[in-house]
């Protein structure tokens, strides 16, 4: 899996997030959930510095069933299903 240079405790929060299901925080949920707006209002400056690469990391990397938009992610975190991981591009 390519890191599209996003440091590693934001990568770490993603996966735990994709593999575990763990709640990502607030911030990060904001940008799972494509609130662009409550993402930058939830960011401080480094994390705000790695925005374009953590979306490109996102874009790659994550299958578009478990993130893109708050429904999605809802899902996602309360499902008691094993979820497809598999990426749909």
């Amino acid at each position: 899996m390519k890191t599209y240079n996003v440091p590693e405790k934001y990568r770490t929060i993603l996966e735990n997030y994709r593999l575990h299901r763990w709640q990502p925080g607030s911030f990060f949920e904001a940008v799972l959930s494509n609130n662009l707006r409550g993402a930058y209002g939830k960011a401080d400056e480094e994390v705000l510095y790695h925005m374009k690469n953590i979306m490109t990391y996102l874009e790659n990397n994550f299958p578009l069933n478990i993130w893109g938009s708050e429904l999605n992610v809802e899902e996602y975190l309360n499902s008691e299903y094993e979820p497809d991981l598999r990426l749909t591009k």
